[in-house]
């Protein structure tokens, strides 16, 4: 093999391996508990209430996937009951909602927010309740 191949063939693989951990990253970003994915609607979140609140609400969702993915290793019966009932995340902006509220729709988790800070202890309690079928009141 002459020294331009095997340095095409060696730049080439290095691209894969960046391509394929990018990608990995990207992914890992959008589910929670190990493979449960999430949604945002950015863009009817922004039609809604426009751009500077629904910037709020979208720099809220790494927090709140890692407080997700906090319940799932919190507990084996918690990430049991997650993946079992939940198989879709939805963020969703409530202009109402100074604490995400978190409610089982069907097979989705619905995560209703408005964006900012917000209590990460009391928003897992949250999610187990809404997981075991109980009601949240964080916003009452």
């Amino acid at each position: 093999m002459t020294g331009l191949l095997q340095f095409r063939t060696a730049a080439c693989v290095f691209a894969a391996m960046v391509a394929v951990l990018s990608y990995a990253s990207a992914a890992r970003a959008n589910e929670v508990c190990r493979g449960i994915p999430t949604v945002l609607d950015e863009q009817g979140a922004r039609a809604a209430f426009g751009a500077t609140d629904t910037a709020a609400f979208v720099g809220s969702r790494p927090s709140l996937e890692a407080a997700l993915d906090a319940v799932c290793a919190g507990s084996k019966d918690s990430a049991r009951l997650f993946k079992q009932r939940a198989k879709q995340v939805v963020f969703q902006m409530a202009a109402d909602a100074t604490e995400p509220s978190p409610y089982l729709d069907g097979t989705a988790l619905i995560v209703e927010f408005y964006g900012g800070a917000f209590d990460a202890a009391q928003f897992r309690r949250d999610v187990n309740d809404a997981l075991r079928g109980k009601l949240s009141d964080s916003n009452d």
